[in-house]
C-alpha cells in the first residue's frame, strides 16, 4: 500500500517510503539511491522531512556524489519553514566545513541558535551551548551555555547535557554556583542512561556508516554494562542478519568477549551451532530484564518455534502476554492469535485483536497492519457463526477441529542450513542469560572501571550533533587530577615502604 501510494505521487507516502529505504526498515532492503530519488520528488513539493533527508544525503554523498550546493539549498528551504532539523543541519555543515564548505563557526552558531530558539530538539540546544562554552562562533558566555545545557537536559533528557550540568554544579564558577545537591541530581539522572550515552551514539554512527559488525561490538559492550537499548540493538543486528558472530573477530574489547562467551552459545568444538540466534536471544534476555516489550515478544518467538529454547507454547503465550501488557503491538497481536488458534477462545481473541487495532491506529503503522488486524477480527467473528461451525464440523468429521495443523505465527525467522542441507543443531535455552558466569562479571567490572578512570583523568571536549550524524571532539588530559593521583601514589608507596621496614625490623628483633 505504501509503495502503491508513493507511486501514485502521494507526497507523505513518498517521504515515508524513502525513509524506510534509507534505514532498511520494516522489511525493506537499504537502497540509498532510490531513497534519494523519492525524497527529491517529495522535496519538489516542499515536504520538510524530505528536504532534510535529501540534504543530509547530498552533504555526505550517500546514494550520489557530494553536492554541498544542493544540500545547502534544501536545508535553507526547510529552514525557511522553521525546521529545527534543517537549521541544525546547516550549522553542523558550516561548523565542520562539510562537503567542501568553508568552515564558518559564526554562521554555524547563528544556525544552531535559531534552531535552539525553537526548542524542538536537544541537538541544537547542546550545539549552541557548546559554542557558548568554548567561545566558538560567539564570545564565550558560560552562563548562557549553562542555560542551554539545562534546557537540553531537563526538556529532552539529553545525556551529554545532564553530565555537563552535573560537572558545573559540582565545581561551580561556570555559569552556576557550586551545589553538590544539584550536581547529584543531574548525575543521578544521567546515571539512568549511564555510560551507554556515548556508547550508543558511537554504535549509531557505526550503523549509519554500515559498519554493522563494529556496531554490534559497541552495542554488546553497552548491553553488558546493563543498558537495555544496547542489548536490543545488538539483538536487532543479529535478527536481521546485518551482523554475524562469525565476523565479529576476537579483539580485546569487552563487547567481543561478551558476544563470544559461552553464555552466547559459542562452542569452538562445534562451530556449526546457531551462534547468531543464540547470541540474539541472549541479548533479548538482557533487554527483557529491563522490561523491554519487544524482547519479551522475541523470547516468546523462541519458545513458540523452539529456536534457542525447547518448544513450549505455554511459555510462548506467557511471554507474549508479558509483551502485550508492556504495550507491544506484536505481543498483543500474538496473544490474540494464540487465543484463536491454540486456546480456541474466540471471545478473548477478538478482545485482544481489538486492543491491537487500537494500538495500531494510534501510531504510524501503515494500512497493511490495520487491514491484517481487522481481517483477524472478521475471521474470528466468522468462526463464531453457525454457518462456519456447520461447514467445518462437516469437513472435519463432526468434531469441529481445524483440518490444517496449528498455523505458525506470521513471524519471519531465518533458519540456517548446515553443510548436509538439514537444519543446523538448535541451541538449548540454558545459559542464554549468562547468569552466574564469573567471566561476564569480571568483564563488566573491568568495563565499569575503565569508564571511571576515563572520567577522572580525561575531560571530554564535547560532541556536535547533526542530522543522522555526530562528531566527537575527543578528550584532553586533566593534569590536575593526574598530579593528585601521582602524589597519592607516592604517599601510598612511602606508607607501604615504611610498613615493610617496620615488619622486617620486628622480625630481626
Amino acid at each position: 500500500y505504501i509503495i502503491m501510494m508513493a507511486e501514485k505521487g502521494d507526497v507523505d507516502f513518498m517521504a515515508s517510503y524513502a525513509g524506510m529505504l534509507y534505514w532498511g526498515a520494516r522489511g525493506f532492503e537499504r537502497d540509498h539511491p532510490k531513497a534519494l530519488e523519492l525524497w527529491n520528488k517529495a522535496a519538489a513539493h516542499d515536504h520538510v522531512g524530505a528536504l532534510c533527508g535529501a540534504a543530509s544525503m547530498y552533504v555526505r554523498g550517500e546514494g550520489t556524489e557530494v553536492d554541498v550546493t544542493k544540500a545547502v539549498e534544501y536545508y535553507e528551504r526547510a529552514a525557511a519553514m522553521d525546521s529545527a532539523t534543517a537549521l541544525n543541519g546547516l550549522g553542523y555543515a558550516y561548523f565542520f566545513g562539510q562537503g567542501g564548505l568553508s568552515v564558518d563557526k559564526s554562521k554555524a552558531f547563528t544556525y544552531f541558535m535559531r534552531a535552539a530558539d525553537l526548542e524542538n530538539d536537544a541537538d541544537s540546544l547542546t550545539n549552541a551551548a557548546h559554542c557558548y562554552a568554548t567561545g566558538q562562533g560567539i564570545e564565550e558566555d558560560q552562563y548562557q551555555a549553562a542555560l542551554l545545557y539545562n534546557k537540553a537536559a531537563m526538556n529532552f533528557g539529553n545525556f551529554d547535557s545532564a553530565i555537563e550540568m552535573g560537572r558545573r554544579f559540582a565545581v561551580g564558577g561556570k555559569g552556576t554556583d557550586r551545589s553538590p545537591e544539584d550536581a547529584t541530581n543531574y548525575f543521578m539522572s544521567a546515571s539512568r542512561a549511564g555510560e551507554s550515552g556515548s556508547l550508543l551514539r558511537k554504535g549509531f554512527d557505526l550503523f549509519m556508516r554500515e559498519e554493522y559488525d563494529a556496531a554490534l561490538k559497541v552495542y554488546a559492550e553497552a548491553a553488558e554494562l546493563g543498558y537495555e537499548v544496547g542489548a536490543n540493538n545488538a539483538a536487532y543486528l543479529l535478527d536481521v542478519g546485518a551482523a554475524s558472530i562469525d565476523d565479529v573477530g576476537t579483539g580485546d574489547s569487552e563487547g567481543t568477549e561478551i558476544v563470544l562467551s559461552d553464555g552466547a552459545g559459542y562452542d569452538k568444538a562445534n562451530p556449526d551451532k546457531l551462534l547468531n540466534k543464540a547470541a540474539s536471544l541472549r541479548f533479548h534476555w538482557m533487554a527483557a530484564e529491563e522490561n523491554n516489550a519487544e524482547s519479551f515478544a522475541a523470547i516468546g518467538d523462541s519458545y513458540y518455534w523452539g529456536v534457542g529454547a525447547s518448544q513450549n507454547h505455554d511459555e510462548a503465550f506467557w511471554w507474549y502476554s508479558k509483551s502485550a501488557v508492556a504495550g507491544s503491538i506484536k505481543g498483543t497481536y500474538y496473544v490474540a492469535f494464540m487465543h484463536e488458534h491454540h486456546n480456541r477462545d474466540l471471545d478473548r481473541a477478538i478482545s485482544q485483536y481489538s486492543k491491537a487495532l487500537r494500538l495500531v491506529e494510534s501510531g504510524d503503522n501503515g494500512l497493511e497492519m490495520i487491514l491484517l488486524v481487522k481481517f483477524s477480527i472478521w475471521r474470528c467473528e466468522m468462526k463464531k457463526s453457525a454457518l462456519w461451525k456447520a461447514v467445518w464440523g462437516y469437513l472435519s468429521g463432526g468434531n469441529g477441529a481445524d483440518l490444517a495443523p496449528l498455523p505458525p505465527l506470521p513471524i519471519k525467522r531465518q533458519v540456517e542450513d548446515d553443510d548436509e542441507g538439514g537444519i543446523a543443531e538448535e541451541i538449548e535455552g540454558e545459559g542464554n542469560e549468562g547468569e552466574g558466569e564469573w567471566t561476564a562479571s569480571l568483564i563488566s567490572s573491568l568495563a565499569k572501571a575503565r569508564y571511571v578512570i576515563n572520567d577522572v583523568f580525561f575531560e571530554h571536549k564535547g560532541t556536535v550533533f547533526g542530522f543522522n550524524q555526530s562528531e566527537d571532539l575527543g578528550y584532553k588530559l586533566r593534569y590536575d587530577n593526574i598530579a593528585l593521583a601521582g602524589l597519592l601514589l607516592l604517599v601510598l608507596l612511602s606508607f607501604f615502604r615504611a610498613l615493610v621496614k617496620r615488619m622486617l625490623r620486628r622480625r630481626r628483633n
